[in-house]
């Protein structure tokens, strides 16, 4: 599910999401070629719209973890059986291929979950953000610090003490970034604390999750056609939460 930052329709209920999206205008090729006509919408017999969709309104309740200020973290998920939507998990681990970390700085940890549950926390709000790409058959844990994004997350500057920044940890199936979230948790860094080892928690078990949906209206179709029918959602602006929907 998923989570969760700004892509266009969530995976599972939660719509942790996170694809930049690089918008670039179409120019006409060399020598006069003329572009093609754009289609005309709707092109379907079967056309769904906003009052056909589904509205849902979601709350997340991410659980929080205090460790050391400036550590290499331990992280391991050898422990997680259920997801958020309290679906079982594999008992090899093999339903995690991704580990993330963000650093999401001018945000509580209220905002960021509200911004999660919508999918509306937008990659220009992460400051830090880095990866663990999971080989199932030799790791259920890995350092902080093998998180990356080009650079490796630096614990000693990138996870430190403050009141103005939000840490989180996301365990994920899939590795396009911040898709197909399975856990999360927030991490508190303190100086006071020495603990060094995070374990992920189970999502289910602490109901980190409250999800409801409720049905659009009804579509009439004839069910004597006997014709294909050509299903067609260009007509569609809004996903459940009421965010923009993009085509591109």
């Amino acid at each position: 599910m998923s989570t969760g930052l700004n892509q266009s329709v969530p995976r599972g209920a939660v719509g942790f999401v996170f694809t930049s999206l690089l918008l670039s205008p179409l120019l006409p090729a060399c020598g006069g070629t003329s572009p093609p006509p754009a289609p005309v919408w709707p092109v379907g017999n079967v056309v769904f719209a906003d009052a056909n969709n589904y509205s849902s309104n979601t709350s997340l309740n991410i659980p929080s973890v205090a460790t050391a200020s400036g550590a290499d973290l331990d992280i391991c998920w050898d422990g997680l059986t259920k997801d958020l939507l309290c679906h079982d998990l594999k008992a090899d681990n093999s339903d995690i291929d991704n580990v993330s970390f963000l650093q999401i700085p001018n945000l509580t940890k209220a905002q960021v979950s509200d911004k999660l549950a919508v999918g509306q926390l937008d990659e220009a709000l992460v400051k830090v953000y880095g990866d663990f790409h999971v080989d199932q058959a030799t790791s259920t844990c890995t350092k902080l610090s093998t998180l990356k994004l080009g650079k490796p997350v630096a614990p000693a500057t990138d996870y430190v003490e403050a009141t103005n920044k939000t840490y989180m940890l996301l365990f994920e199936t899939g590795t396009t970034p911040g898709v197909g979230s399975r856990s999360m948790m927030f991490l508190d860094p303190m100086a006071a604390s020495d603990i060094v080892a995070v374990k992920a928690m189970d999502a289910c078990a602490g109901g980190v999750l409250t999800f409801m949906a409720t049905l659009g209206q009804p579509m009439m179709i004839d069910a004597a056609d006997s014709t294909k029918w050509h299903v067609d959602w260009s007509q569609l602006t809004h996903d459940s939460f009421g965010n923009p929907v993009l085509f591109n």
